[in-house]
C-alpha cells in the first residue's frame, strides 16, 4: 500500500511538477523600470511592448526625467489606463504603471535609481524608452528558464541601426550558469559591446537593495559598467539564456551617437574604477577582488582606446596631447603606462591592438607628461587596492 502511494506521488510530481514551478515563478512580480527623456516618438511602442507581455505580474515604473516634449502627456494617458495597444491590450490583470516626474533633467542614472527605490517586485529589469521588447512572451521565457538560486539572468538582443538594418547581438551562444570561481572570467566580458547594458538583464531585487547597488548619478555614460561590475561581484549565481528578447534602437541624438559628447572618457573610466574600489573596501572584500579590480581598470581603458580608434573622432587635446603624433597616440600613452605598471611584456603584446605596442617610443613633452599623469594616478589606485 505504501509503495502504491509512493508511486502515485512520484507520478504526480512528474506530471504536474513543472506546472507548479511555472505557477510559482509567475507569482513573482517583475518591476520594469523605464527612464524617459524626450522620447515621444518611440514611447508608445516601448510601453505597448511591455503591456502586451503574456507574463501577468508586471509593475511598470516610468520616470519622466524633465522631458520638454510630449512624453509626460503620453505617460499620463497610459497611467490612467486610457490607451489600448495595437494588440488591444490594456493595463489590469496584474499589470499597472506608476509614473514619477522629475521637474528638471537629472540624468538616466538618477531616473533608474528612482525606479529601483520605488520598485516592489521580486525582480527588476530596465527598458530604455526608445527601445522595445522583441516578443510578447519575453518575460515569460525569462522566468520560465530561471533556475533555482539565480540572482542575475541575461538574454540576447537585436540592434536596430539608424538605417533600419537589424543585427543580432548574440553574446550568449548557449544557455549556461556561473557561480563561485566560475564567475571570474565574466568580468572580462563587461568591456564588450553592449554586454554591460542593463536592459539585457533581470536582477533579483533583494540582491540590488540589500547591497545598496545604485547607478553613479555623476555619470550619464558608462554608468552601467560600474553597476554591473558590482552586481556581478555580489550575485551568487549568474545565468545566461540564448534567447533574443530585446530590440535596442540606435536613435539620433542619443548620448552615444551625438558628435558633441565625448562618449569614451578616461574620467569616466577612473570614476567607475574608484567606485568599484570604494564599494569593495566598504564591504571588506577588496582583498578578494584586487586582481579583478586591476584587470577591470586596464580593460576598461583598453576598451576606451579601441572605441576612439574605431570612431575616428578627435575630441581634443585631453585625449590627443601631441599634434605631431597619430590621432590616437595621446590616449595610447595612457594605456601603455598602465600596462607597464601591471603587466609583463608578453601581456602587453597580447592586449595591445592595431600595432600600437611600439607607440611608447614617442618622447615629446606632451606624451611624456601624459604617461607621467597616468602613472601617478594609477600607482595611487594600485597602492589603495593593495
Amino acid at each position: 500500500m505504501s509503495i502504491c502511494k509512493y508511486s502515485l506521488r512520484v507520478l504526480f510530481i512528474l506530471l504536474f511538477g513543472s506546472f507548479f514551478i511555472n505557477v510559482c515563478s509567475a507569482s513573482e512580480k517583475i518591476s520594469v523600470i523605464v527612464p524617459v527623456y524626450n522620447a515621444e516618438k518611440w514611447l508608445c511602442e516601448c510601453l505597448d511592448s511591455i503591456i502586451d507581455q503574456t507574463y501577468g505580474n508586471l509593475e511598470i515604473i516610468c520616470v519622466d526625467d524633465g522631458s520638454t516634449d510630449g512624453s509626460a502627456k503620453i505617460l499620463g494617458e497610459y497611467e490612467k489606463g486610457n490607451v489600448l495597444t495595437k494588440k488591444n491590450n490594456t493595463l489590469g490583470n496584474g499589470k499597472y504603471i506608476k509614473v514619477f516626474y522629475n521637474k528638471e533633467n537629472e540624468g538616466v542614472s538618477a531616473a533608474r535609481n528612482k525606479g529601483i527605490d520605488n520598485a516592489t517586485g521580486e525582480w527588476i529589469t530596465f527598458v530604455d524608452a526608445d527601445d522595445y521588447l522583441a516578443r510578447s512572451d519575453a518575460y515569460e521565457i525569462a522566468m520560465g528558464k530561471m533556475e533555482n538560486g539565480t540572482d542575475i539572468l541575461k538574454w540576447n538582443y537585436y540592434y536596430v541601426k539608424k538605417n533600419g538594418v537589424v543585427k543580432e547581438g548574440r553574446m550568449n551562444t548557449k544557455s549556461q550558469a556561473f557561480e563561485g570561481k566560475d564567475k571570474a572570467h565574466l568580468f572580462d566580458y563587461l568591456h564588450q559591446d553592449w554586454f554591460v547594458a542593463v536592459w539585457c538583464y533581470l536582477y533579483r531585487s533583494e540582491t540590488l537593495k540589500n547591497n545598496k547597488l545604485r547607478f553613479n548619478e555623476n555619470l550619464n555614460l558608462m554608468e552601467d559598467f560600474g553597476f554591473n561590475t558590482l552586481a556581478f561581484i555580489m550575485a551568487k549565481r549568474i545565468q545566461f539564456i540564448d534567447d533574443l528578447l530585446y530590440f535596442c534602437r540606435e536613435t539620433p541624438g542619443s548620448l552615444t551617437t551625438r558628435d558633441d559628447v565625448e562618449p569614451f572618457s578616461l574620467d569616466n573610466d577612473r570614476t567607475v574604477a574608484c567606485d568599484v574600489w570604494e564599494f569593495c573596501k566598504n564591504k571588506k572584500i577588496l582583498k578578494n577582488h584586487k586582481e579583478r579590480f586591476l584587470v577591470y581598470l586596464t580593460g576598461s581603458l583598453w576598451y576606451t582606446l579601441n572605441q576612439l580608434i574605431e570612431s575616428k573622432k578627435n575630441f581634443g587635446s585631453r585625449f590627443f596631447p601631441c599634434v605631431n603624433c597619430p590621432s590616437e597616440r595621446g590616449l595610447a600613452c595612457d594605456i601603455l603606462a598602465i600596462y607597464r605598471i601591471f603587466y609583463c611584456e608578453e601581456e602587453l603584446e597580447k592586449y595591445c591592438l592595431k600595432g600600437l605596442k611600439n607607440i611608447d617610443g614617442c618622447t615629446c613633452e606632451k606624451c611624456l607628461e601624459s604617461i607621467k599623469v597616468a602613472s601617478e594616478q594609477l600607482n595611487l589606485i594600485y597602492k589603495l587596492a593593495r
